[in-house]
């Protein structure tokens, strides 16, 4: 109960308590949804579901990541702004906000938003049984494709190479020259061995078949999981020379074994004369077609779009620790190597060469860190719930994942995610792979969440009425206009990715004030309301940053807000802002800050 009290305003201090009853109502159907729906779901199927291996529906909207040089609205081209300092750079984008509701006298709102592009160093990553899926599930695939061993490792390894080429060639003079050699990407002299024949390797060392293959590949794939950094992905910005923020490589325990047989090819349909030249690495079509090819040999087609999720992680990775990142250990499956060895001459053309059309959508996404934790920690909330409902919501989210999560049954933890919603499936398969689920979880558990608009508009990810499309318009990306910041200040509006291919964005979930069906069992009681209250200061502090109106006030002297100050004020005091409220101001960047 509120220790503020108004004679005009006798029921304030409950005003933003739910009824009773209606949390009791809300506690029963989570507990349906949540236990008898998802987990149920989850714990009878002894594979992924299908939808964790699609990963281009979690796109939305999301712009395509800029090469150094953008088209103007005038047809003209004009330079990317770079902001540089000794460990990276950052691009930086626009979005102005505008409502279609007919009628609306809202402004335009114009946010900016940093993406950290380059990166000062190379991630190193570690093989380990001690970690996500070292043992891979599997996923329900609609085209009964074998799936043998886990090749997570090796695919991620292949993934950030890819990334980081299609890095250089964007950061190249002329980025629709995709076909050359990227500038900006070489080899260095750190190499995996090789085996060929009956050749013996050491009872240590980890042996990786990559089948016959010509000689430029098997160099690639050397290069690739190398002891080391095989290869270097740089960019020179203002002086200084910048990694890619998808550079990684392998620790050197254990050592990787190559067992390959090469031959020389001058015909390849899918090379071209450069290919000749075994030191020069490839562009990043040629490096996915490879990638492709192995994926082939070794049935593990439906674990490239897994690995690629994860690999979208890497510099998430790269900002939030200095550890390094921990991957599973491949294991190879000797039925594999039954299968024919993909035609070089005639390549199939898969839903992984469609991929790379994608890449600089999902690089945009990749550097959006905030707006990933956002996107992956909104699974747990509904836009269907209103804040001071998040309690009676979470509770059973909280106790039937809780344990899930505490036995490290991750196979059954990404199944219930993938229903919530089945657009971002696939990217939280590549979080649990690269073990970011506890501290989403653990922020997600707090009622702590991120109000980004920006991931909202983007992906379609919906947590909180805010997100929600507004009047007539069919979404909040209707409202926004992106566009990448130039040094003249002249570049064209991006309206983002379109495939109307994808699969349609979910809606939330269902209407909670409907009457509870009998067969719903009764839930435990409510254990407290510091997840609705905490809910609910943040919301209202981001719906009033700039203070509030006067008949606001009791609302705002509330026990769960305590704001203080008016907008509506007089010039005196709004020029005096009250000290508690500068200091929740305060309080909430910093955790906006911890959280990023």
């Amino acid at each position: 109960m509120s220790s503020h009290h108004h004679d005009h305003h006798p029921a304030i201090a409950d005003a933003l308590r739910a009824d009773p009853a209606e949390i009791q109502n809300v506690l029963q159907r989570s507990r349906a949804l949540w236990g008898g729906g998802y987990v149920d779901a989850a714990k009878k199927d002894t594979v992924l579901p299908a939808e964790c291996g699609v990963l281009r529906n979690v796109l939305g909207r999301v712009p395509k990541f800029p090469g150094r040089v953008v088209e103007t609205e005038g047809g003209g081209m004009s330079e990317l702004r770079y902001e540089t300092w000794e460990t990276g750079f950052e691009i930086k984008g626009t979005s102005t906000w505008s409502t279609s509701t007919d009628g609306c006298e809202l402004r335009s709102k114009t946010m900016s938003l940093k993406l950290h592009s380059g990166v000062s160093k190379s991630r190193q990553c570690v093989l380990t049984t001690k970690t996500s899926f070292a043992e891979w599930p599997g996923i329900r695939e609609r085209d009964a494709h074998a799936t043998a061993g886990n090749h997570l490792a090796i695919l991620i390894m292949a993934w950030a190479y890819i990334l980081s080429a299609r890095w250089a060639e964007l950061q190249s003079s002329d980025e629709t020259d995709v076909e050359s050699r990227p500038r900006g990407i070489t080899y260095s002299d750190v190499q995996a061995g090789r085996a060929t024949g009956q050749d013996e390797i050491a009872a240590e060392a980890l042996e990786i078949d990559i089948g016959e293959t010509d000689e430029p590949a098997a160099r690639w794939w050397a290069a690739v999981l190398a002891a080391g950094e095989g290869w270097h992905a740089e960019f020179e910005v203002k002086g200084r020379t910048y990694k890619s923020p998808w550079s990684a490589h392998l620790a050197p325990d254990p050592s990787i074994i190559l067992r390959c047989k090469t031959f020389h090819s001058s015909s390849d349909s899918t090379s071209g004369p450069a290919d000749t030249d075994f030191e020069s690495p490839p562009s990043s079509r040629q490096a996915l077609q490879w990638l492709q090819d192995y994926s082939d040999r070794q049935g593990v087609l439906s674990q490239c779009i897994p690995a690629l999720a994860a690999s979208l992680f890497l510099p998430t990775k790269m900002l939030s620790d200095s550890e390094p990142v921990a991957l599973p250990l491949p294991r190879m499956s000797r039925r594999a190597l039954l299968l024919p060895r993909p035609s070089l001459e005639n390549p199939t053309e898969t839903a992984i060469q469609h991929e790379w059309n994608l890449i600089p959508y999902y690089m945009t996404l990749s550097l959006y860190h905030w707006g990933l934790r956002a996107v992956l920690s909104g699974s747990f909330f509904n836009s269907a719930v209103p804040c001071n409902l998040v309690n009676p919501w979470l509770q059973p989210a909280i106790e039937c994942i809780g344990p899930i999560i505490d036995r490290g049954d991750l196979k059954c933890f990404a199944a219930v995610m993938s229903q919530r919603p089945p657009d971002i499936a696939a990217l939280w398969v590549g979080a649990v792979i690269m073990g970011l689920e506890k501290p989403i979880w653990f922020e997600a558990s707090h009622g702590w969440f991120s109000t980004e608009l920006q991931a909202a508009a983007w992906t379609k990810s919906f947590q909180t009425f805010i997100h929600l499309p507004l009047g007539n318009s069919t979404g909040r990306e209707d409202g926004v206009n992106w566009r990448w910041e130039t040094d003249d200040g002249l570049s064209r509006e991006d309206r983002g990715f379109r495939d109307t291919d994808a699969i349609p964005y979910w809606d939330g979930g269902y209407n909670f004030r409907d009457t509870v069906p009998s067969s719903v069992p009764a839930s435990k009681a409510l254990s407290s309301e510091s997840l609705s209250e905490w809910a609910t200061q943040n919301v209202f502090h981001w719906l009033r940053a700039e203070g509030f109106p006067s008949d606001e006030r009791d609302i705002f002297n509330h026990e769960w807000l305590e704001m203080g100050g008016s907008s509506d004020e007089s010039e005196e005091d709004v020029d005096s802002i009250p000290e508690e409220q500068e200091k929740t101001a305060m309080v909430h960047e910093w955790i906006e800050n911890v959280l990023s």
